[in-house]
């Protein structure tokens, strides 16, 4: 099952890196509103992944893993949240996506992604024993 795990995780950094470019390149960003929050729901859902993979023995014997799943993801959207406002400070750039309410869209849709990736995984797990 972790090897599973695994190749879901390589694949949604893969879809993630490629959807990112052809963002970047044809500014779905700015041209679809919502495109931002689909990346941020698949972002948690990686980070979901990484967690449950990397906690994966621990968590198969915890009944509130979820928690410490989103926990996680919770302390990865808001370090990305940090990180885009540095970068854009730095690069002196901040506007469409410096604002408070986008930060907080972001990290609730970030939530909601390790939510289901996270509800999905352990049910696996729980089934797989």
């Amino acid at each position: 099952m972790k090897n599973k795990i695994l190749k879901r995780i390589a694949f949604l950094v893969f879809g993630i890196f490629i959807l990112n470019t052809a963002a970047s390149f044809f500014g779905w960003y700015e041209l679809l509103p919502w495109y931002d929050n689909m990346m941020h729901f698949l972002g948690g859902a990686w980070l979901a992944l990484v967690a449950v993979w990397g906690l994966y023995s621990y968590l198969k014997k915890r009944d509130d893993a979820l928690v410490s799943v989103l926990l996680f993801v919770l302390v990865g959207a808001l370090l990305w949240e940090v990180l885009e406002y540095v970068a854009q400070s730095i690069a002196g750039t901040p506007g469409l996506f410096a604002t408070v309410p986008d930060s907080i869209s972001d990290i609730v849709f970030g939530l909601v992604g390790g939510l289901v990736a996270g509800i999905y995984t352990l049910k696996k797990i729980k089934n797989h024993e």
